[in-house]
């Protein structure tokens, strides 16, 4: 081979060399620019009782949601698998098994009591009631909507409550400041700041009692009487085999509040004050009927 031919193998092989390097380099730059991923995530996670959310990504995560022109939703609310967002311009429900949003067809949601269905405000701020499937239980007709189960509409219309059929026909009439669906035949309500238990069909009490305060979780009733505090069933007994005494009456909300009950799954959690400074936790387990402090 002569030098001219073996300069010619050199250049070659040079030439083929530089291209190698510069497909290298393009390849390296789109892998690393290109297509890197420039959108913002809310990660999910689980931290414990409860599930929350991160802008920065975890270890471990449940699962991640692109956030819309980088502004994050937050969690509003959580019950089961299913969490209800609260976006830039809109909320969504999220659901935690398929990892994805099963609505966002509506402003806003809120869970039922019961988690069985969910309040929904669609684009002229009226409420209405949507089943899982997004099938609309409740038209949008109200101004707010507190609370639907047993197919009953709580309502509030000018800062007063009332009770409706899911059909519009009305149960209670508007006119307290206060009321709460208990059950499928009762329902509580709150006069001159004590508490009372109703049913439905009368309008009455249902007991003779009347409470300094009143928490339905469920299908209990955490209540105060006398400074004691109870556990009722849907027929208004008592669970517990000895009332929990108590510092405060909770005539006040200040007092009210520092009960801090707090329903987790079949847990209700309380917090009973003996005196100014020290309390004892209590948690009733709804299923077995047993109180643990």
């Amino acid at each position: 081979m002569n030098n001219k031919n073996l300069w010619r193998i050199i250049w070659v092989v040079g030439i083929y060399a530089v291209l190698v390097l510069i497909l290298f380099l393009v390849i390296r730059y789109k892998v690393r620019w290109e297509d890197q991923d420039s959108n913002k995530y809310l990660y999910i996670y689980d931290c414990g009782e409860t599930i929350c959310s991160t802008e920065t990504k975890v270890d471990t995560y449940i699962a991640s949601i692109v956030c819309e022109d980088k502004v994050c939703p937050y969690i509003k609310e959580v019950s089961g698998n299913n969490i209800i967002l609260t976006g830039k311009e809109k909320g969504y429900i999220f659901n935690l098994m398929s990892k994805k949003i099963i609505n966002d067809n509506y402003l806003d949601y809120f869970f039922t009591s019961d988690g069985e269905a969910y309040i929904a405000v669609n684009s002229v701020n009226k409420y209405g009631v949507i089943d899982k499937d997004g099938n609309i239980l409740v038209d949008f007709n109200y101004d707010k909507i507190n609370d639907y189960k047993y197919e009953l509409v709580l309502y509030t219309q000018d800062n007063m409550m009332g009770i409706d059929k899911r059909a519009g026909e009305t149960v209670v009439e508007l006119g307290n400041e206060k009321l709460n669906l208990f059950n499928d035949k009762l329902y509580i309500y709150i006069k001159d700041n004590e508490y009372y238990v109703n049913a439905y069909a009368t309008k009455l009490p249902s007991n003779n009692s009347i409470y300094n305060y009143i928490y339905p979780y469920k299908d209990i009733l955490l209540v105060s009487i006398n400074n004691q505090i109870d556990v009722l069933d849907i027929n208004l007994k008592s669970k517990l085999i000895m009332k929990i005494n108590s510092y405060y009456p909770y005539t006040r909300e200040g007092e009210r509040t520092s009960l801090n009950p707090k329903g987790i799954n079949n847990l209700l959690k309380f917090t009973v004050f003996t005196d100014d400074d020290n309390y004892t936790d209590y948690m009733y387990d709804i299923k077995s009927g047993k109180l643990y402090s």
